[in-house]
């Protein structure tokens, strides 16, 4: 069963991964291809999160169809957050090789 502690649980880990996979590909990458990765990368996994809770969670009826609206709104709010955090990652460490 589906409780507010695993959705809380669920977003810690989406956020925490947002900003890791921000914060790398503007360490490991420089200039527009490291503002695609870093928003590319985690809309591709929440629609893969999405598709997951959609035809495989145990709660279906609860939430059948709306994956989209999820992916277009939320989908959104965390490629930004994604490049967000990548950018202000990328002025606090600097790379010197």
């Amino acid at each position: 069963m589906y409780n507010n502690t695993q959705g809380l649980i669920l977003w810690i880990v989406i956020f925490i991964v947002t900003v890791l996979i921000g914060g790398c590909s503007f360490y490991y990458t420089k200039g527009h291809k490291a503002i695609f990765l870093s928003a590319f990368i985690p809309w591709s996994l929440f629609l893969i999160l999405n598709f997951y809770l959609e035809y495989h969670s145990q709660d279906k009826e609860i939430m059948k169809g709306s994956w989209i609206a999820f992916q277009i709104t939320l989908g959104s709010f965390v490629a930004i957050m994604g490049v967000v955090s990548g950018w202000v990652i990328s002025r606090f460490i600097d790379r010197r090789t």
